[in-house]
């Protein structure tokens, strides 16, 4: 018995669902931080804004973050490291090893907690309340949980979610720019709304703060969009403290 009154049996439920429930919410993070979907709108109507909205949803890639990091500590507690999507199905696999720890309970609690966070976030799903899996290999549209399996409007249906996972995170790997320092700096000014100088850009480059980024010559570089979103997302809050 441990402390909350749970049996083992009650706390691997409990983790199994909180860990599915966090691997679904984030993946729908994901489809919102890249506009792919919409977030729901749980806080009311929501004005439309003074400017063109950014490329990429900020506020979104640092949920993600953040979530990630509480699942990160919790998984190191039996020895995973890695990425969310990593460590989630892994940790499914070692239920019997999160619950033999001695702060099993609290740490359920601190999973549950994000898992509300990400709720109250992402806000009331629009239109379909199936939850939204990741994108078809066949026409790139969001696809939603069928049962066990996925489906997609032009007809795909499988019974495997992984194949839609795996679009999703390959198309979000193509998503990059090339651009010299100076082009950088513009285009974050453009693109997400942020003002970085030129110099600032190269010193990222230059001490592997934007990790994909690869060097092609004559000043340009190949930058992935999710690595210059997050820095500059790190860079806008660090001015605002």
């Amino acid at each position: 018995m441990h402390g909350r009154g749970n049996t083992v049996t009650d706390l691997r439920r409990e983790y199994a669902a909180v860990l599915n429930d966090l691997n679904r919410k984030l993946h729908r993070v994901d489809l919102v931080a890249f506009r792919i979907v919409r977030r729901g709108h749980a806080e009311g109507r929501q004005p439309r804004p003074a400017f063109a909205p950014a490329l990429v949803d900020l506020p979104a890639l640092d949920l993600e973050d953040s979530v990630q990091e509480t699942i990160q500590d919790v998984a190191a507690g039996i020895g995973l490291w890695g990425g969310w999507r990593t460590l989630l199905p892994r940790m499914v696999g070692r239920l019997t090893d999160l619950c033999a720890r001695p702060e099993a309970d609290r740490r359920l609690v601190d999973l549950q907690g994000e898992s509300r966070r990400l709720t109250a976030w992402l806000g009331a799903p629009s239109q379909d309340s199936r939850p939204l899996i990741g994108l078809c290999p066949q026409c790139h549209a969001p696809v939603h949980q069928l049962g066990s399996g996925v489906i997609c409007p032009c007809g795909w249906v499988s019974p495997d979610p992984r194949p839609a996972r795996e679009t999703l995170a390959a198309e979000w790997g193509r998503l990059h720019v090339t651009l010299t320092p100076a082009d950088a700096s513009r285009w974050i000014r453009d693109n997400l709304g942020e003002t970085v100088p030129r110099n600032t850009v190269s010193v990222w480059l230059k001490r592997g703060q934007l990790p994909g980024a690869a060097p092609l010559g004559d000043g340009y570089w190949r930058i992935p969009v999710a690595s210059i979103a997050r820095r500059v997302s790190r860079h806008a809050e660090s001015k605002r403290q």
